[in-house]
This record gives C-alpha cells, structure tokens and sequence, in this order.
C-alpha cells in the first residue's frame, strides 16, 4: 500500500504597521478572521493549515518582502502546491518590483497566493497578477502621498523651529516641543572638533572625554531614571559633524532605509531554492 500525500498547506500572512493601523482600522485580529473564514470556505476540504506569518510593525515600503522576518522563512517553508493567503494585496507589497520578483521565485516553487479581497483569484494566471499588481501600484503611489505629507508636516515643523521627531538634534534643548539653544551641548561639541583637527582620532577622543567625565546628555526612559551614555567612537563622529553644520535643526541622521530596501536577488532565492533539493 502506497503511502498517503501529504496535502499541500496554507499559510496566513500578516501585517500591519501602525500607522496603517490608525489609517485602515485593519488589524492584525480583523485580518485572522478574514484569513480563516476565507480558507474555512474554500480550502479547508483539500488542503492543511500550515499557521500564521506575522510580520506586525515592519513596513512593506521600507521592507521588501523577503527583507521581513516571516517573508524570509518561506524560502525554506514553502513547497510546490503550498497557499499564501493574505487579506489585502497591500498586506504583501507596496512596491511593484517587490511584487514581480516575489511572484517569480512563486511561479518558480509553484506557490498559489491569494487574497482576501481578490476571491479565488490565483495571482499566477494573467488575470490575477494583472489585478494584483495594479493594486500594488495603487498601494505604492498611496505611500508615496502619505510620505509627501509627512514631509511638508516636517518642513513646517522645522520654519516653526520644533521638533521633527522624538530625538531632540545634539545643540538644541525642547521646550514644550519648541527647540532652543543648548550652550553647555555646542561648546562640548566644538571641543570634539578642534580636538579632531589637531589630529586625535575618534577613539583618542572618546577616551579623553569618558576619563574627564565631560559626558553626553543622558537617555531619557520613560517610568526610569535616565540611562548614562558614555562616549564612543560613532558618538564622537555625530558630535562632531553638528558642529561642522552648525547644529542643524533636523538632526544628525546615519544610514537612510536604502540598506533595508536592498532586496535579495531572484537568481540568489532560486540557487537557495535548487540547493535545499
């Protein structure tokens, strides 16, 4: 007697950020339902619930798909005939090329995605992955307003001289969220300046300030006391280049999201794909 095959499973994908959350009212417990209902009706007799993935709190602009925690196991989850169920389209995607290298490893593995939305509408035929990604556009060209106002919200801010965001920029102090010069932080950064120019490296200076005590602001916890910060090289670097720019009202910024948006490469998933065979 031949051995049973297994049924293929289902996975339900979840996510919400929560300013999505705020904007849509659509949350993570309105989206179970919506999967399981949707399964219950129309897969539950052929195929098995396989569980959940969660990707609550990253953001489908800033996080491509396989970037995100869940989106990155299904490398290895998910099989040939295995179901992604998700309630709306924007839950998997808003970036168009986004959507189109996820469904090609999908086409590849012959993954079946779905949603909510949609019906029983296979993103894999030419109907589905027409309809899904022009909701995916609609959902990009959405973020990017979203974004548009967020950053006219920001330079108003700044023309009122307030605060941008939760971290007060290193030479200012917030009062009542409305910035004002701090002495005490711009001398202490200029010292790190010409202490750089005379030739000390950042470590040469971290290590001078922490032995002097010249320390800089402490972290403010909410319910806590504040935490003590003691210099370091990456510290000094940013006390050092809000001196060179005057203290600018916006901060000191690292690295930009474009290091999270660089998605793995097509090619890259399918060799992953060939050697777990």
């Amino acid at each position: 007697m031949k051995p049973a095959t297994p049924r293929p499973r289902v996975y339900g994908y979840l996510r919400v950020s929560t300013d999505e959350q705020k904007r849509s009212g659509l949350s993570v417990a309105a989206q179970k339902r919506l999967i399981a209902d949707y399964y219950q009706r129309n897969h539950a007799d052929t195929m098995t619930w396989g569980g959940w993935l969660d990707d609550s709190g990253y953001s489908a602009r800033r996080y491509r798909f396989f970037r995100r925690p869940s989106g990155a196991q299904t490398i290895d989850l998910l099989n040939s005939g295995d179901m992604i169920i998700a309630a709306r389209v924007d839950r998997l995607w808003r970036r168009l090329g986004d959507f189109a290298d996820c469904m090609e490893v999908w086409v590849y593995i012959g993954v079946q995605v779905r949603a909510v939305e949609l019906g029983n509408l296979d993103f894999g035929s030419s109907t589905g992955y027409t309809l899904a990604a022009s909701l995916v556009v609609n959902a990009e060209a959405e973020s990017l307003r979203f974004g548009e106002r967020i950053k006219l919200a920001h330079e108003e801010r700044r023309r009122q001289g307030r605060k941008t965001n939760g971290v007060t920029p290193i030479g200012w102090r917030a009062d009542k969220k409305v910035l004002h010069s701090q002495t005490r932080e711009r001398t202490l950064a200029r010292r790190v300046l010409r202490m750089h120019q005379r030739g000390l490296t950042h470590l040469q200076i971290a290590l001078q300030l922490n032995r002097e005590r010249q320390l800089p602001r402490p972290v403010k916890r909410k319910g806590k006391r504040p935490r003590i910060v003691y210099w370091t090289q990456s510290t000094v670097g940013r006390w050092k280049l809000a001196a060179q720019r005057k203290f600018p009202r916006n901060g000191i910024h690292g690295r930009t999201s474009q290091v999270r948006n660089r998605t793995i490469s097509v090619k890259r998933i399918k060799r992953l794909l060939r050697d777990r065979v």
